[in-house]
């Protein structure tokens, strides 16, 4: 417990917990064959190829590549290789029957900087909403007033 050993307060029962050690939600995998890099690699992905449901290495369902030999491979944990998968979220987007998702994803898949633009904003927006008005953000970086920011 903390009180006991506030160094290590949750030693677990999983040798050192880290790579094959590793307690996870049960959904194993990367979405990207780069998972490290910023890119739009993960909606090429979900276009690009055909996802089937299986049951992943954590016992969860989750989806891969239907064809194997085209999947592409992302380092794994150990020092080996692992395919690309995806969650049923993530499937859900190019599955949306009102087509405003796919709409999106392939916006994003074919233009890294139109997902670079979309995602600043987001970013920014969930960064400093609720900070008040405009006049509290300091700094030469600080971009023009946002209508959420009631300037």
């Amino acid at each position: 417990s903390p009180k006991d050993d506030p160094f290590n307060p949750w030693p677990g029962k999983c040798d050192s917990g880290k790579g094959k050690d590793a307690f996870t939600s049960g959904f194993e995998g990367p979405w990207t064959p780069n998972p490290t890099a910023w890119d739009n690699g993960y909606f090429v992905n979900l276009l690009k190829y055909e996802w089937e449901v299986h049951k992943g290495p954590g016992g969860k369902h989750q989806w891969r590549v239907a064809n194997a030999s085209q999947s592409p491979v992302a380092p794994g944990p150990q020092g080996d290789t692992q395919r690309i998968m995806a969650l049923t979220s993530d499937i859900s987007l190019i599955k949306d029957p009102t087509g405003k998702y796919p709409e999106i994803v392939r916006q994003f898949a074919a233009s890294q900087a139109d997902f670079d633009f979309a995602f600043a904003h987001a970013w920014y927006k969930l960064t400093t909403r609720d900070m008040g008005p405009v006049t509290r953000c300091i700094g030469k970086d600080v971009p023009p007033p946002q209508p959420f920011q009631y300037p």
